[in-house]
């Protein structure tokens, strides 16, 4: 593996914790919300049920769109959106907009996931292929260690708001790196198949 590809591999881990922390980051500040926004531990929870909730269902419409847009404009938009809404709830005014924000932040983080695995296969060769979607789904391990981490941080140093501004460029950078890193158009780097004929 050669240094740019290496970094693709490093930067692809990365990318996988940043969007993983959405999963995760609420946990730590339930009681948080609960205060903020004047409801129970329960309806807190649900912050997260939300986000979880549209994530799952977000595989659903990946899949329903796949072929009809290319790879890569889908995830960067999709990106681009997750963004948006996530700074979005750093300002949310009342606890239904909150809820609101966390199901679209869910349904577009999703994206990444299946795209990123299925561009893998056709930017790296055969044999680091199991390497690069271990190091992606070890990254969604590592996002519920380092999200909890980085909301505990936040709201005892500078408060709830500023955890997700924080992702918001995290979530930037992210798309930047992958504007940069994806191919227009990703051929398989693996050994092709000639066809033959049987006579």
């Amino acid at each position: 593996m050669n240094s740019k590809k290496l970094f693709s591999a490093v930067f692809f881990l990365f990318s996988s914790i940043v969007l993983g922390i959405g999963i995760y980051e609420i946990l730590p500040i339930i009681s948080t919300v609960s205060h903020n926004f004047g409801v129970n531990s329960a309806s807190s929870l649900k912050v997260s049920t939300f986000f979880s909730l549209s994530y799952a269902l977000g595989f659903l419409v990946v899949a329903k769109l796949n072929g009809k847009i290319a790879a890569r404009k889908m995830l960067l938009i999709s990106l681009s959106i997750v963004a948006l809404f996530t700074l979005a709830i750093g300002f949310a005014k009342n606890y239904v907009s909150l809820l609101t924000l966390r199901f679209f932040q869910g349904a577009f983080s999703s994206f990444f996931t299946p795209i990123i695995l299925s561009t893998v296969t056709k930017i790296f060769s055969q044999e680091w292929v199991p390497v690069v979607n271990s190091m992606v789904t070890s990254g969604f391990m590592l996002a519920s260690v380092f999200g909890q981490l980085l909301a505990m941080y936040c709201v005892n140093t500078w408060g709830w708001k500023v955890l997700f501004i924080i992702q918001f460029l995290l979530i930037v950078i992210v798309i930047i790196g992958l504007y940069v890193i994806l191919p227009l158009k990703p051929e398989a780097s693996g050994p092709r198949i000639k066809s033959v004929q049987v006579k």
